[in-house]
């Protein structure tokens, strides 16, 4: 590995990668309302067989010639899946409604992820070195993330409770 040289598919692996994370963050808080209930069984054979399905297609694409990323790919098809199997389970449960669950937790998240990656992508295209502009597009990122999430992500009692504790964190 010689300086400066970044190896092949590494921009695709991150993009990847922070999409998984992002629909990860739908997929936990789906698994604690099912696991509150106690059941189960149906979650747990559900995403294990999409997991062990994720393998066999990743394997599969492999044989056939396909980049690396591919597994990356397929599972974010495998965890998208297990998203939605467990928005429908907890809808037919009577936890709580699919288009309450978009509205509320969705819609915000999208929303903010959209702004914040298109702030970013504006301050990213300025002309700079190259460990600078890694430098501002990260501060910027984390700036403008922590902006969005405070105006579109908190409601009111929620902002104000952030504002108390960053005041008396820096008051001490």
């Amino acid at each position: 590995l010689g300086e400066g040289f970044v190896p092949d598919f590494t921009s695709v692996f991150i993009k990847i990668i922070v999409i998984r994370c992002l629909l990860k963050c739908f997929e936990r808080p789906l698994n604690t309302v099912l696991f509150a209930t106690g059941k189960v069984k149906t979650p747990n054979i559900f995403s294990s067989s999409s997991y062990i399905i994720e393998i066999v297609i990743a394997v599969i694409l492999f044989a056939i010639g396909f980049p690396p990323y591919w597994c990356f790919v397929v599972d974010l098809f495998a965890i998208l899946g297990i998203v939605i199997f467990q928005m429908y389970l907890t809808s037919r449960m009577g936890l709580f409604s699919t288009f309450d669950f978009l509205k509320i937790v969705l819609m915000p998240i999208m929303l903010i992820s959209l702004i914040s990656t298109i702030l970013t992508i504006g301050v990213d295209i300025i002309p700079m070195p190259d460990l600078v502009n890694f430098i501002i597009v990260c501060i910027s990122s984390v700036l403008f993330s922590g902006v969005c999430i405070a105006f579109i992500g908190l409601n009111k009692n929620n902002r104000m409770m952030v504002v108390s504790k960053v005041k008396r964190f820096f008051v001490r």
